[in-house]
């Protein structure tokens, strides 16, 4: 191994605008894993047929969680239909 081959591992290596290069390949992500999105859907966090409420918590009213369960229903509907989705 040539000086030159043991200081290029030691300094690492600088790309464009100042950004560091990998020094190895990058990884691939699994085929599997990957989700194909249609055309048109909106982005799984967004959707709001994927939404779920939370649990009651301890110690919280039943008045003031079914209070939080109309405000939650009821935000669901307005994206909903902003986003032209139906909900079930």
């Amino acid at each position: 191994m040539t000086v030159v081959e043991a200081a290029a591992k030691l300094v690492p290596m600088v790309g464009e605008g100042g950004k560091r290069v990998r020094k190895g390949p990058p990884t691939l992500a699994r085929e599997s894993a990957v989700k194909t999105v249609v055309a048109g859907d909106p982005k799984p966090k967004l959707d709001p047929r994927t939404w779920k409420p939370r649990k009651q918590r301890d110690g919280e009213p039943p008045a003031e969680f079914k209070a939080y369960l109309v405000g939650w229903q009821e935000k669901r509907t307005k994206v909903a239909k902003r986003l032209g989705l139906k909900l079930e």
